[in-house]
């Protein structure tokens, strides 16, 4: 199980590499095909691993509660991620993605997003 979860999480390093090189690089397609390719088998094994821990860990009358607490932590990833997004701060390409739906037309216009290249 070890070995699943260590590979599993190369996997998300190999990509956030290849996501890091193709922003300086524009040379780096196949690269960041590979790259996915491979977080693909290793997300797979990671995930499986994940699952056999939740379950395997705690006893018969904890299941429950195990899972209610690993999902609740991992969805505040996703809920802390959209509320910083909405705050208009510049993260990143995908920053207008959550915000445009969010804020009033008065400050952010669909034109205005076009003309402006996001």
């Amino acid at each position: 199980m070890r070995a699943c979860l260590a590979f599993g999480g190369s996997g998300y390093a190999l990509y956030a590499i290849a996501l890091l090189v193709s922003e300086h690089s524009t040379r780096v397609g196949a690269f960041n095909i590979v790259a996915g390719a491979i977080l693909g088998v290793c997300a797979g094994l990671l995930w499986t691993a994940q699952g056999t821990v939740m379950i395997s860990y705690p006893l018969e009358n904890q299941k429950g509660r195990y899972f209610a607490w690993f999902w609740a932590i991992f969805n505040l990833g996703g809920v802390i991620g959209s509320l910083v997004s909405t705050t208009g701060v510049p993260l990143g390409p995908v920053d207008p993605t959550i915000s445009v739906f969010l804020f009033r037309e008065t400050r952010t216009r669909y034109q205005d997003l076009l003309t402006n290249g996001i």
